[in-house]
């Protein structure tokens, strides 16, 4: 059985994900910032385990105006197989809930383009590819942005 548990999001669990090489630089911006500011705090988690204490994952939506907000994540690089699962059911439940009626009506998210697995858990949560980001990043790399539009 799963000990992972899943908790409102304070900025301070950013710091405690061993981070993906590939989310190193999203870590240096989310992770370094004031983010809280900017999360929806209705639809910011964490996910830990608790046997180990640990931060896993967390993220959040932050919300660019009515009805349009960004999704960001920081996932850990010991998040174990078995708890995949268990984290894309429970974050895509927070968007249907985030997209319910009144609530968002456009989620976008950004995806190195170099790193294959976000670009699966995009598809898993029901994004959409949008278009390429040439140099988008901070360091000039390349983004995908993905869409999740409630019609």
């Amino acid at each position: 059985m799963s000990d992972l548990e899943f908790i409102p999001w304070i900025p301070a669990h950013c710091r405690r994900i061993d981070i993906q090489a590939a989310q190193a630089l999203d870590m240096e911006l989310i992770g370094g910032a004031d983010v809280s500011r900017f999360a929806d705090p209705s639809f910011a988690w964490s996910a830990i385990s608790r046997s180990e204490n640990k931060v896993l994952g967390c993220g959040a939506i932050s919300k660019f105006w009515q009805g349009r907000g960004l999704c960001w994540a920081l996932v850990g690089v010991d998040v174990p197989t078995s708890d995949w699962l268990g984290i894309t059911r429970f974050v895509r439940s927070t968007l249907d809930r985030a997209q319910a009626p009144g609530g968002y009506i456009r989620l976008e998210s950004h995806v190195a383009a170099s790193f294959w697995p976000g670009h699966k858990w995009m598809e898993l949560l029901g994004f959409d590819i949008e278009a390429p980001c040439e140099a988008w990043g901070p360091d000039g790399s390349d983004f995908i942005q993905y869409k999740r539009v409630r019609r």
